[in-house]
């Protein structure tokens, strides 16, 4: 089954099965490389006028020190000493980010996981992820302007008007609003200023791309008042065609406007209002069939594998067959599945400078959002899947309010020998659940209930400067702890499956960071760091007699050994990161397969102990003022000392770990063109990226074979022209996945319970033209 899922059956990819290879990827960079460097040094010798063309005299120019907020304050990520990944607005437009599945092809380390359908996307690092259906807290934590993000909320969708996105790696929860044991994501949107600008984006590409981005903004009141109107308009097709009704999956309609304004009515007082309205229709990119359970087979000691989809319609095995045959790239499905969301978030961060040396900082937040959406777990037939018969393709809603308040006391003493934060919070999640799932045609399942999460904290993290004690200078200690009160609740309304009372549990447990620094010279920072946080416990879909579908705390502890240089070797501009880690969780939460009163089940349970160790690098050179040169990548070992949890009479053992390639690797190379002064400025720039194979199942090896992944690389370029003949516009021409390479994003594992997995199809070779104005 896994070897039928697995193979290249399209014979256009077998064509260009070399250049999607690794291999053949690095070779394409490689030669792109080469032509790129080859057409700079000839062209420099015949252009007299023009921006760097006598490159072998010229100093390469600095590389850019970016700014973060990974300890809630305002440093260079050279000097933060802990691992994180930091991309400014510039950067993303350079590397072609547009959404969240492209943001894993600069971070080392992150999986970007596709799950029920395309609309859907889960963040997942160093081990930590998220189960589909799971009910888990996530285990990256996503931020936009400081508010966190709750899982299945429509976030930002496109990347437009950013000032950066920064990824930071490890357990969380001493400085940020929630706990995770993974990571966190932080969207920053660019921020009103005090002079008047702006700009307009266009962009148009394959699948009928048209979009239409900018921002515009404008100081009303000098030194008092600033306002920033920010918009995206974007509309394309999708790139899975349904070859029976001649529709497209993953088609969309986005819409969304941001509001901000920063009001400074005394020097020292700030405070900063963030509004912001997404809309998106269309249709799911719904999953395609890509393993099938056939009638009798077993594994391990003869245990019968879930074969109800085959056996009850064994129709479906040459439908896999077919599948394979046409490509993923073209489905046959009994309906098109629709999709909607739309949400608002609010946000104001106030800061009050007391002294010269204590601000007062507060962050209010409130989001409103709804989604909704139909699928199919058995594609081509509606055999199984969540949608609701009496409202046609209603499908899923998730309903949900939340809102946050926190309050920081930030300081430090007149030498800068101490630095320290110190603060309160408190969040309040509401979820409104209703899923209807219908098996066979018969509608018999409808999960309905009411979900809260009400949280509480208070935190402090200080570090000290050891120099004066030490007499090493450079060298300092960071110390943090954060508590927090956690109150779930879980109403099983009467139309759902298991009406009831309410069920409740209350957790409360510490986070916490220690950590030694020691800035060996300004360009070099050395560091050990150790933390321990945990994601919260919940209720699953099961029956809730005597708390079966309680699940406890997951807890986590990590040891982190770092290095950051940023600075020049022999007059060369050099930044290079490493950092390598050992984490171990327990308690991990996982969607475990069981058979309860004679019916392939699931439930969410506590698996002993998992551990993950592994080492990230990224850098990048300056060789010539015109040509810049990078990677970076991940080694991740992640596995399950303890793997067996015992549940309802029945042991379970996971086989391997999910959304954790072993290995992730990214390389880049930008050169400026020799033109012209007079005519602006052009750049050429390649990227590559790598990861082997996945799971998108714990139990591969077991109850739920047919979830691995081939791994795969992508190639990307892009080419700028910007200040065109002295002007304010630029023109860019890109060109994603070169090598029309055919990959899986993610999938779905229903094998264990339905019968087949189901999985979603990367992009395909994509190409845009923008233009760009700017004022």
């Amino acid at each position: 089954m896994e070897s039928l899922a697995n193979r290249r059956i399209d014979n256009r990819q077998r064509r260009l099965g070399h250049w999607a290879s690794p291999r053949g990827g690095v070779s394409v960079l490689a030669i792109l490389a080469v032509f790129m460097v080859y057409w700079h040094e000839a062209a420099a010798q015949t252009t007299t006028s023009s921006a760097g063309a006598d490159a072998s005299s010229a100093r390469a120019a600095d590389l850019e020190e970016v700014i973060v907020t990974a300890q809630r304050r305002s440093e260079s990520a050279s000097k933060v000493p802990v691992s994180v990944t930091a991309l400014t607005g510039e950067a993303l437009s350079d590397h072609v980010i547009l959404k969240e599945q492209d943001l894993q092809q600069l971070v080392p380390g992150l999986t970007v996981k596709t799950g029920v359908n395309g609309n859907e996307n889960a963040f997942a690092l160093r081990g930590q992820t998220l189960d589909m259906y799971s009910g888990s807290a996530p285990g990256v934590m996503t931020y936009m302007d400081e508010i966190a993000l709750p899982a299945n909320t429509e976030g930002p969708s496109d990347f437009y008007d950013m000032a950066s996105i920064q990824v930071l790696k490890g357990p969380q929860g001493t400085l940020f609003g929630r706990n995770a044991t993974g990571g966190a994501v932080l969207y920053t949107s660019a921020p009103p200023t005090d002079s008047f600008g702006g700009f307009l984006t266009t962009r148009f590409g394959s699948y009928a791309l048209t979009e239409v981005q900018g921002a515009v903004n404008v100081p009303v009141v000098q030194g008092k008042l600033d306002v920033r109107l920010a918009g995206d308009f974007n509309k394309y097709d999708g790139y899975i065609k349904d070859i029976v009704t001649d529709t497209r999956f993953g088609d969309t309609d986005y819409k969304s406007f941001r509001f901000s304004t920063a009001v400074t009515p005394i020097d020292d007082l700030k405070s900063t209002f963030v509004v912001q309205y997404n809309n998106m229709h269309g249709t799911n990119l719904n999953p395609s069939l890509y393993s099938v359970n056939l009638p009798g087979s077993t594994y391990g000691n003869g245990i019968p594998l879930n074969t109800a989809v085959a056996s009850a319609f064994p129709a479906i095995i040459p439908a896999l067959a077919e599948q394979q045959r046409i490509g993923y790239y073209k489905t046959e499905q009994v309906f098109t599945p629709p999709f909607a969301s739309h949400s608002l978030l609010l946000s104001n961060s106030t800061t009050y400078d007391a002294t010269a040396n204590i601000q007062f900082k507060n962050v209010v937040g409130y989001l409103s959002s709804e989604a909704q959406g139909a699928e199919t777990l058995t594609p081509p037939y509606q055999l199984i899947g969540n949608n609701d018969p009496y409202h046609c393709c209603d499908g899923v809603h998730f309903n949900q309010d939340n809102w946050s308040e926190e309050l920081q006391l930030l300081g430090h003493t007149s030498d800068n020998q101490i630095k320290y934060i110190v603060g309160t919070y408190i969040a309040d999640q509401d979820t409104l659940y209703d899923y209807p799932v219908d098996e066979f045609g018969i509608p018999n399942i409808h999960y309905d209930y009411f979900g809260r999460d009400m949280s509480q904290a208070v935190f402090g993290q200080g570090t000290y400067d050891l120099s004066r004690l030490t007499t090493l200078s450079g060298l300092s200690f960071t110390a943090g702890v954060r508590y927090t009160w956690e109150t779930i609740t879980q109403i099983n309304l009467p139309d759902g499956l298991y009406p009831g009372n309410p069920e409740r549990m209350a957790e409360a447990k510490p986070s916490w960071q220690f950590g030694l620094q020691y800035q060996v010279t300004p360009a070099e920072l050395v560091y050990v760091v150790t933390r321990g946080s945990w994601r919260a416990g919940n209720f699953g879909d099961g029956p809730p007699q005597n708390e079966a579908n309680k699940f406890r705390a997951e807890t986590t502890r990590d040891v982190e050994v770092g290095s950051k240089f940023s600075g020049k070797i022999a007059e060369i501009p050099l930044s290079a990161n490493v950092a390598l880690y050992d984490q171990v969780t327990r308690n991990v939460q996982r969607d475990i397969y069981l058979t309860l009163e004679g019916v392939p089940s699931s439930a969410v349970l506590n698996v002993p102990k998992g551990e993950t160790k592994g080492v990230e690098f990224d850098g990048q050179v300056r060789l010539k003022s015109w040509l810049t040169l990078g990677g970076a990548g991940a080694y991740t070992f992640a596995y399950f000392p303890e793997p067996t949890t015992y549940a309802y009479g029945q042991y379970e053992t996971l086989t391997n770990p999910s959304d954790s390639p072993r290995w992730t690797l990214s390389a880049f190379i930008q050169t400026q063109l020799p033109v012209p002064e007079q005519i602006g400025a052009m750049t050429l720039r390649a990227d590559s990226y790598t990861e082997t194979d996945n799971f998108f199942s714990t139990f591969n090896y077991s109850a739920n074979p047919g979830t691995k992944i081939s791994g795969y690389t992508l190639i990307n370029v892009r080419y700028d022209w910007r200040d065109i003949m002295g002007s304010d516009a630029s023109l860019g021409v890109y060109v994603k996945n070169l090598g029309n390479r055919h990959y899986f994003t993610g999938g779905l594992a229903v094998g264990a319970t339905v019968g087949d997995n189901i999985a979603v199809p990367g992009q395909p070779l994509t190409f845009g033209v923008e233009l760009n104005y700017t004022f």
